[in-house]
């Protein structure tokens, strides 16, 4: 078998190129740190990697969703705590003025604080994140959550109960933020009920208001509001007498009945109901339908009545009422919605260090696959180094084979 001398130059040529590319590989593995630059070179490896970069990103992002969710519940949680010092302050000097003993100096000056106290939560209810929304606005956040109404002095809600769920890992969801529609203005005011004599006058007070509120809760027919009245019938005797009946004019059950007198209060379900008609007098107790108002309008009416000299101490009691309920229905509300946020920044903390660990293994996993084992590199290229150095030998010997190097 003959050799040209083309093959000898062709065959030395290419195992000279083949060695050098295998060397530039493997001096860009050391490097770049990187195993493969293509997917032909193992298109396996090279799949996972990528499915591990991507899953490794996107813990990176629920992470940084984390974060931020942590610091804007964190800022709402302490604005609501502010809310709920002033609200506490301001119940104590609802029990203060309710003691009646105050002088009309001394309820002016209680009127300046709960004012004080009223632009106090008004700008804690209408605070900006740190990016400068309205963080109780829901998704309205440009817009300041509340604002008086010049028309009815009012304290009214301008934005809505839609909250983000961000997302924190492949499967968990959490609330970024709470609506003030949902804190303050869905927060019930005190059940009360009116009622209306056949003759001369009826009153009805509210004496047990955790017990009528129970009945109201349980009695009222929201679908036919007539069903939710009472009728209180007497009947003149040796002894007079009443009866409670319902809606239908049947008896409770059990009965409520008694002795009648003028004057005199029937105590039932919290309430007592006093007429001054003669026996043969009737009454309709109706249950006033339930409805909501946010602390501020509260506030409003505990200072006005605060500031009117003309409210006497028997006027301002209905008022002092309604105002104590109502400023503990907020706390109450508030301080679930506080519970809530540190539920939800317990929960960010469990999966953000489940995502940390889980990023920690998918990072070394993903170091296995892609990157560059350095002592086996050195060793590769060392040795790809001395085949180059045979074949550049080589090359030299077989390019000098001549029948004239021998004359």
């Amino acid at each position: 078998m003959r050799i040209s001398t083309n093959q000898i130059f062709h065959a030395s040529t290419a195992n000279m190129a083949s060695s050098t590319s295998n060397i530039v590989k493997t001096q860009h593995q050391l490097t770049s740190g990187e195993r493969y630059q293509l997917a032909s070179e193992d298109p396996t490896g090279f799949a996972k990697t990528n499915r591990l970069s991507e899953v490794i990103e996107a813990n990176k992002q629920y992470i940084k969703n984390s974060t931020l969710v942590t610091g804007g519940l964190s800022v709402e949680e302490s604005t609501l705590d502010k809310i709920q010092i002033a609200i506490d302050r301001a119940r104590t000097l609802a029990i203060t003025v309710n003691n009646g003993t105050l002088s009309s100096k001394e309820r002016a000056s209680i009127a300046t604080e709960v004012e004080g106290l009223q632009s106090e939560i008004y700008d804690l209810m209408n605070a900006r994140n740190a990016s400068g929304d309205f963080i109780f606005s829901g998704s309205q956040s440009n817009m300041q959550a509340f604002a008086k109404n010049p028309a009815t002095g009012r304290y009214v809600f301008q934005g809505d109960g839609v909250t983000n769920q961000i997302q924190i890992s492949p499967s968990v969801f959490v609330q970024q933020g709470d609506s003030g529609l949902d804190i303050f203005e869905k927060v019930p005011a005190r059940y009360t009920a009116t009622g209306v004599p056949s003759a001369g006058t009826i009153k009805v007070e509210i004496t047990a208001q955790e017990q009528f509120d129970n009945y109201h809760k349980a009695s009222y027919d929201f679908a036919n509001p007539a069903n939710s009245q009472l009728n209180v019938v007497t009947t003149p005797g040796a002894p007079d007498t009443f009866v409670i009946l319902d809606a239908s004019n049947n008896p409770l059950t059990p009965p409520i009945s008694g002795n009648f007198v003028p004057g005199q209060a029937i105590e039932f379900a919290g309430m007592a109901i006093t007429l001054d008609g003669v026996a043969g007098t009737t009454a309709q107790i109706d249950l006033d339908p339930p409805s909501n108002e946010n602390v501020l309008n509260h506030l409003e009416d505990f200072k006005n009545a605060l500031k009117d000299p003309t409210v006497d101490q028997a006027d301002l009691q209905p008022i002092l009422k309604d105002v104590t309920v109502g400023l503990k229905n907020s706390a109450d509300s508030i301080l679930g919605v506080i519970g809530e946020i540190g539920s939800r920044i317990n929960t960010m903390k469990r999966v953000e260090a489940s995502n940390s660990s889980f990023d920690i293994l998918n990072q070394e996993a993903r170091a296995r696959l892609s990157e560059t084992d350095y002592a086996e590199a050195s060793a590769k290229l060392a040795q790809q180094e001395m085949a180059m150095q045979v074949a550049y030998s080589t090359f030299n010997k077989v390019t000098s084979l001549s029948l004239f190097d021998y004359v």
